[in-house]
Protein backbone atom coordinates (compact mmCIF):
# COMPACT_ATOMS: atom_id res chain seq x y z
CA UNK A 1 0.00 0.00 0.00
CA UNK A 2 1.44 3.36 -1.06
CA UNK A 3 1.52 6.35 1.31
CA UNK A 4 2.19 8.78 -1.54
CA UNK A 5 -0.41 11.54 -1.73
CA UNK A 6 -2.37 11.23 -4.96
CA UNK A 7 -5.74 11.99 -6.52
CA UNK A 8 -7.85 10.50 -9.28
CA UNK A 9 -8.39 12.71 -12.34
CA UNK A 10 -11.57 11.71 -14.20
CA UNK A 11 -12.39 13.24 -17.59
CA UNK A 12 -16.14 12.85 -18.06
CA UNK A 13 -16.03 13.89 -21.72
CA UNK A 14 -13.72 11.00 -22.65
CA UNK A 15 -14.45 8.59 -19.80
CA UNK A 16 -10.74 8.37 -18.94
CA UNK A 17 -9.30 8.08 -15.43
CA UNK A 18 -5.74 8.73 -14.31
CA UNK A 19 -4.09 8.52 -10.90
CA UNK A 20 -1.92 11.62 -10.39
CA UNK A 21 0.59 12.36 -7.65
CA UNK A 22 0.26 15.42 -5.43
CA UNK A 23 3.31 17.57 -4.88
CA UNK A 24 4.28 17.75 -1.19
CA UNK A 25 4.36 21.57 -1.38
CA UNK A 26 0.63 21.56 -2.21
CA UNK A 27 -0.12 19.57 0.92
CA UNK A 28 1.75 22.01 3.14
CA UNK A 29 0.43 25.13 1.39
CA UNK A 30 -3.25 24.20 1.12
CA UNK A 31 -4.78 22.86 4.32
CA UNK A 32 -7.28 20.02 4.11
CA UNK A 33 -9.72 18.99 1.42
CA UNK A 34 -11.29 22.44 1.07
CA UNK A 35 -7.90 24.08 0.57
CA UNK A 36 -6.80 21.54 -2.03
CA UNK A 37 -10.13 21.85 -3.84
CA UNK A 38 -9.61 25.62 -4.03
CA UNK A 39 -6.14 25.02 -5.41
CA UNK A 40 -7.61 22.99 -8.30
CA UNK A 41 -10.57 25.32 -9.02
CA UNK A 42 -8.79 28.68 -8.66
CA UNK A 43 -6.87 28.64 -11.99
CA UNK A 44 -10.14 28.06 -13.88
CA UNK A 45 -12.31 30.73 -12.18
CA UNK A 46 -12.17 33.09 -15.17
CA UNK A 47 -13.69 30.49 -17.49
CA UNK A 48 -17.46 30.34 -18.07
CA UNK A 49 -19.24 28.29 -15.42
CA UNK A 50 -20.46 25.81 -18.05
CA UNK A 51 -17.05 25.28 -19.67
CA UNK A 52 -16.19 21.59 -20.13
CA UNK A 53 -12.79 22.42 -18.59
CA UNK A 54 -14.37 23.66 -15.32
CA UNK A 55 -13.47 21.09 -12.66
CA UNK A 56 -15.88 19.53 -10.22
CA UNK A 57 -13.64 18.66 -7.27
CA UNK A 58 -14.56 16.14 -4.55
CA UNK A 59 -12.10 16.03 -1.64
CA UNK A 60 -12.04 14.39 1.77
CA UNK A 61 -10.75 16.12 4.86
CA UNK A 62 -7.24 15.54 6.21
CA UNK A 63 -8.47 13.28 9.02
CA UNK A 64 -10.76 11.08 6.90
CA UNK A 65 -9.93 7.42 7.39
CA UNK A 66 -8.45 7.96 10.84
CA UNK A 67 -10.02 6.89 14.14
CA UNK A 68 -10.62 10.54 15.12
CA UNK A 69 -14.30 11.05 16.00
CA UNK A 70 -16.41 13.08 13.55
CA UNK A 71 -13.51 13.28 11.11
CA UNK A 72 -15.32 12.03 7.99
CA UNK A 73 -15.61 15.39 6.25
CA UNK A 74 -15.98 15.99 2.53
CA UNK A 75 -15.86 19.03 0.25
CA UNK A 76 -17.41 19.42 -3.21
CA UNK A 77 -16.22 22.51 -5.09
CA UNK A 78 -16.74 24.07 -8.51
CA UNK A 79 -17.74 27.44 -9.90
CA UNK A 80 -21.36 28.39 -9.40
CA UNK A 81 -23.42 29.96 -12.19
Amino acid sequence: MSTEAAFLHVDLSTGSMERRSLDASLLSGWLGGRGLAGCFVRPRCREPWDSPDMPLVLMTGPLAGTPAPSSGRMCIMSRSP
